[in-house]
């Protein structure tokens, strides 16, 4: 239901190809996100929902907030504009690499922000090029185990086994 009103509105989901081939000059990175404290529950039935889009400039290292990881991790820090001072609720949130080809600006999956450090401001967050290549791996080897298992069974029923 939802899926074809999206459709019918002219929204598309993001496929693989938003994070597979990312450009090689970026201008620049948004964070999109729901912050809980812009959002306010009227009752049971209702709820506003306030979506914020932050310029993230990138880290080159490792911020001082964060421990080294071995994990292909991006780090940033965000810009907040009031009433805004915190980023709660907005782990899982893509951020956007962006640049302009042809006088148009393009965006690709680039990252999902996983954690922040809110004296500073600066986030980190999981790559997706080599998470997405990671799930399809997964994916695929599921489709594989699961094609062995039915290929095992043959849906007869033996006398010995009823």
């Amino acid at each position: 239901m939802y899926r074809d009103l999206l459709e019918a509105n002219g929204v598309k989901a993001l496929s693989e190809k938003s994070w597979e081939a990312p450009p090689q000059i970026v201008e620049g990175y948004k964070l999109l996100g729901v912050p809980e404290q812009l959002n306010d529950a009227m009752d049971a039935n209702w709820r506003t929902v306030v979506t914020t889009l932050h310029i993230v400039d990138a880290f080159e290292g490792v911020p001082d907030a964060f421990e080294p990881s071995d994990a292909p991790l991006f780090y940033g820090k965000i810009s907040m504009a009031e009433p805004l001072t915190n980023i709660a609720g907005m782990s899982g949130g893509p951020i956007f690499s962006y640049t302009i080809i042809d006088g148009q600006i393009r965006y690709w999956l680039f990252a999902m922000q996983s954690t922040w450090n809110k004296s500073d401001r600066t986030i980190k967050a999981v790559l997706m090029q080599p998470f997405g290549a990671w799930l399809s791996e997964v994916h695929r080897q599921y489709q594989l185990s699961s094609s062995e298992e039915s290929e095992g069974q043959t849906g007869v029923v033996r006398e010995d086994d009823a």
